[in-house]
This record gives C-alpha cells, structure tokens and sequence, in this order.
C-alpha cells in the first residue's frame, strides 16, 4: 500500500515470509496483532528451493484459500502454522509455497499480489529453505516499494505463533523532510487502529565535535548551533504533532542531540517503551543533517523491537 493509498477502508493484506525455522516465526506475533487491529488477513508465505516452478505459474494457481502444495513439507508446515492461528484468532489465514530463488520469487509475488504490508524476521535458521530469511530481508528492504515490518527473534528463537503482539508506543524518526513525513500515514492507521500513542522525535546530529581537549571551554558557535538547532527541531515536530492531534492521534515530542541519529532515536524508544518504530527508508536532511537511509539501516539492524521501514515514493 503507497503512503497515498494507506488510509483505504479496505481490509490490508498482510504478507509474512517464513523459512521453516523458529526465528523467521518471530514475525508471526507482530503480523497476527497488526492483522487484528487492523482488521486484515495473513498470507504465510515460504519458498521452495526445487526451482521447478516458476512464480508467475506457481501464482496462476492459488485458490483464495489454499496453494497447490509445491513442497509438501513445506506445504504440511505452512498448514499447521495456519491452523494454530486460526484456533485463537478469526483472522483469514492463507498459505502459498512459491518456487525458485527467495528473493525473485518473493519480490515477484509481491508485484503480483500487491501486499499492503511484508513482516518477516530479520534471521532465521531454517532447514527447510536453507536459512534464507535474512538475507532476504535486507534484499527486499531495498528493492520492494512495499512497506516492511521487520521483527528481531530473541536468542532462543522461541515463540508462540498464535500469541499476538500489542502495540502501544510508537516512536517515529523525521528529518523535516516530506520523504521522511510519507511514514506518518501508516503512524496514524497503525495509532488509531490499536489506541497506541506516539513519539515523534528529531536527532539533531552535530557534523562537528561540540568539545576539544585543545579548547579550554566549549566553543560558543557550536553551543549557539545546538541550541539553535534543537529549538527549530521542537518548532517542527510541534507543528507535525498538531496536524496529528487534530486527526486524533496522541501524539507528543522528543529532540536529541549530539548523538548519532540512530543512537538517539533507540535510545528514545527504549525509555518510551516503545513497541515499534516506523521510519522511512530515505529522506533528506537540512540543518540536522540526518540522512534517513543510513539512519533507517542502523536502526533495523540494532533495534530491539520492530521497525516499519516505509520507502517513499
């Protein structure tokens, strides 16, 4: 779903990639809470490493319901994956095996299916399809327009698949610019759908050392920039709050500074309690200087709860 298209009553469609293991499992939690939140449907989606199939046939012969099994063990797994949901939840579940390379075949079932959303782990280990969740990840983050949630697995990799995650503090990175702002419609449908609150917060990132150890006491133009810096980054995020409040999303603020992005917007989330972070892959940045595809990136790869990466466009 575009950032245009986001607000739609329609019921969102979400995909979640599975490779046969425990970890890539850890994305089931965030995609059943979402889906029931949102009122949506699953589609449980894994790839069969065969290679005899192609997607776009593989696709032509997917029942509303159900896929012709390519692999069964894929297949038998995928089913009872389902079946646990489906037991504690009444939310629509489906199950397709494709064919081929994960990533050409995802990336083309994504064009042909047109999922609103893709949550999948950022690893897994699994013997099925050859622990290909986390490099698929990090494929599709960068080439798919669909936003993607990604979900770190904890140490174990143990989960309940059917246990839905509860989302109710949602931090939000923004640069000031409109590519960073196309994340804030999935904020307000994600927001108002699960009652959450959020925290829009600026990292105003020093391209300079504020301190020296040749410098007897901190230099007063590095001072005036952070103070000059940090108040337009509050005159900013206050402004966007308010245009969200006003569509009745609780919504407040928060500035960092002297920090690296990436740094001050997980360490917002952590004394936020944050349950997600959404950010866009990319945006520009003026006086703060925060480039969101780095930032984005580190984050994904450091944070301990899920981040909703939205590529604008």
């Amino acid at each position: 779903m575009s950032s245009q298209d986001v607000g739609a009553t329609r019921e969102p469609n979400i995909m979640i990639p599975l490779d046969g293991s425990r970890f890539g499992e850890a994305a089931l939690p965030v995609a059943l809470g979402l889906a029931q939140d949102l009122r949506g449907q699953l589609k449980l989606v894994s790839v069969s490493g065969n290679g005899h199939v192609s997607t776009r046939r593989r696709i032509s012969s997917i029942s509303p319901e159900h896929a012709e099994p390519l692999d069964s063990e894929l297949s038998q797994y995928l089913e009872t994956l389902g079946t646990r949901i489906e037991r504690v939840s009444t939310v629509p579940v489906s199950r397709v095996v494709l064919g081929g390379s994960a990533t050409k075949a995802l990336a083309e079932f994504n064009d042909l299916s047109h999922p609103d959303l893709i949550v999948m782990s950022t690893h897994g280990c699994g013997p099925l399809c050859r622990a290909w969740i986390g490099s698929v990840a990090d494929w599709l983050i960068r080439h798919v327009a669909t936003p993607i949630m990604l979900v770190h697995p904890n140490e174990t990799g143990e989960v309940d698949p059917a246990k839905a995650h509860q989302i109710r503090h949602v931090v939000v990175p923004l640069d000031g610019s409109e590519l960073a702002e196309e994340s804030l419609e999935w904020v307000k449908r994600t927001v108002q759908a699960t009652n959450a609150s959020c925290t829009l917060i600026q990292v105003a990132h020093q391209s300079f050392s504020a301190w020296s150890p040749y410098l007897r006491r901190r230099a007063p133009e590095v001072a005036d920039y952070t103070q000059v810096g940090s108040s337009a980054s509050q005159d900013y995020l206050s402004s966007v709050a308010g245009r969200l409040q006003e569509e009745g999303v609780n919504a407040d603020t928060a500035v960092d500074g002297g920090v690296p992005a990436a740094v001050g917007v997980l360490r917002c989330a952590e004394e936020r309690s944050a349950d997600l972070i959404v950010i866009a892959s990319h945006g520009r940045g003026g006086l703060r200087r925060l480039v969101l595809g780095s930032v984005a990136d580190k984050i994904v790869r450091a944070s301990e709860v899920p981040v909703l990466v939205v590529r604008p466009g």
